[in-house]
């Protein structure tokens, strides 16, 4: 069992009613993984169906159907004899996507991972160490889940506030927009080196993009912002940092950037993010709870422009180091 995967489930509150999309997502990704050792052509077919639902496009009463009949192939499957550990894989893979289709995240985890580490072979999974690869990628999944299905909760509350400017996620046809948009909004700030672009180019490039959002106003992009992890006295603390953040220059000084922040911090809190580090004017951000505290402090950054704001629990100590994109160069 990986008990850091349950841990986070529970901080995010995984099984919790309201939490359904996100559960199921999370099932849908895990299985995905490994969907190539599965044999049976029905059960790939109801894989097919929990896709169909995480989209929109089914029911729950069709989803319900499926893992009925999912879980029937998985405890009716031949088993395996073998040695090499390829059938085993199938018998995990089978389970995995039937435990996936009943929403029970954390067993569908689970038989995935050890689907995926029998495929390197039957004696693979008598080694611990084998597993830690799979569980890694399970957290960062669900981290990355819970932050996206909690923008969409988010949304929903700032389509009501503000009638025109979206805040959403972004898609790949925004990222020429957000391009432009950081270069525009940064071309003759003082304390820049003209490189938000690349920065932001550079995480998404490296995976390391735990947030980006994007505000759009009447089909256009005005606005964005990254997050991304760092760490912190060495560790991975669940803080993140903001920033780059840039609106457009004809769009500037009208609440963009604040909806931005707004909704993107809401978003992590509810994904169950510590806490975030910014490096910016105090007299700005301090609006949004952010502060600078002593227990932080990074390579070349004046004390009292590294702020915090600590989501729960508190304030890590120690430097903090951003992601290798944050040094990329023109």
């Amino acid at each position: 069992m990986n008990r850091i995967l349950a841990d986070l489930a529970s901080e995010v509150g995984l099984h919790d009613p309201e939490k359904t999309l996100l559960r199921f997502a999370f099932c849908l990704a895990c299985v995905s993984r490994i969907e190539h050792l599965l044999e049976d052509k029905r059960a790939m077919e109801c894989l097919a169906v929990l896709r169909d639902f995480v989209a929109g496009r089914v029911d729950i009463v069709q989803l319900e159907s499926a893992a009925r009949e999912v879980a029937q192939i998985a405890t009716s499957h031949r088993g395996s004899s073998s040695i090499d550990g390829s059938a085993h894989a199938a018998v995990s893979a089978t389970y995995a996507t039937a435990n996936a289709l009943a929403g029970r995240a954390l067993e569908a985890a689970d038989y995935a991972a050890y689907a995926a580490v029998y495929a390197y072979g039957g004696y693979a999974v008598n080694d611990p160490e084998s597993f830690d690869p799979e569980y890694v990628w399970q957290v960062e999944q669900l981290r990355r889940l819970a932050v996206e299905t909690a923008i969409l909760s988010v949304n929903r509350g700032t389509a009501q506030e503000n009638s025109r400017v979206l805040i959403r996620l972004e898609i790949p046809a925004d990222h020429e927009a957000i391009r432009k948009i950081n270069i525009d909004a940064f071309v003759n700030h003082p304390h820049s080196q003209q490189t938000e672009h690349l920065i932001v180019d550079a995480l998404r490039s490296a995976g390391a993009l735990t947030l980006s959002l994007v505000a759009e106003d009447r089909g256009e992009v005005v606005g964005h912002v990254a997050f991304s992890s760092v760490l912190i006295g060495g560790r991975d603390q669940q803080w993140l940092l903001l920033g780059p953040l840039a609106v457009t220059p004809g769009r500037q000084r009208q609440g963009i950037g604040s909806l931005l922040i707004e909704c993107g911090i809401d978003a992590i809190r509810q994904s169950g993010i510590q806490g975030c580090i910014l490096v910016g004017d105090p007299g700005y951000y301090e609006r949004f709870g952010f502060h600078s505290d002593r227990s932080l402090n990074a390579v070349d950054i004046p004390e009292e422009y590294l702020l915090c704001l600590s989501l729960k629990g508190a304030i890590p100590q120690g430097i903090v180091e951003y992601h290798s994109a944050f040094y990329t160069t023109a």
